[in-house]
């Protein structure tokens, strides 16, 4: 499980956190090249290295055993998100239509790396909700 939970770590960070800025790429490059270069390898490979890190991250929910923690108080709505947004949203992309479309690519790009921002948000409003800043040590 560690391992499989190291690779998972290592994919996200090397290879997800990039896909936005790789998006916005193929749209200036598709959109400003006047010679109108073909993109559409390039955005079925951000498409695949999307699926792969939607499928890795449900692999490791499965093995979890799909035991989300019963997050308290009012902002556990935003808890449930996450897996939303990391393994659900982006299998979106099988749909061939969808999947050529760059909009969404960006869309999915920009909610998978948001991802990241709800946690930190989870973790520091409920640390100030519950009066665990740093003065009350």
């Amino acid at each position: 499980m560690t391992t499989y939970s190291k690779i998972l770590y290592l994919y996200h960070q090397y290879l997800i956190s990039g896909v936005f800025i790789s998006v916005l790429f193929v749209i200036l490059v598709k959109h400003l090249s006047k010679d109108r270069i073909e993109t559409s390898l390039s955005i079925q490979i951000i498409r695949w290295v999307i699926l792969v890190s939607a499928l890795l991250t449900l692999g490791e929910l499965t093995l979890v055993g799909f035991r989300l923690p019963t997050i308290q108080g009012p902002f556990n709505w935003l808890f449930y998100l996450i897996p939303l947004f990391k393994s659900v949203l982006p299998l979106c992309l099988l749909i061939k239509k969808l999947g050529k479309k760059l909009s969404v690519l960006l869309i999915i790009a920009v909610l998978m790396n948001f991802v990241w921002l709800f946690e930190s948000f989870i973790i520091h409003v409920t640390s100030l909700h519950r009066d665990y800043g740093v003065n009350t040590w």
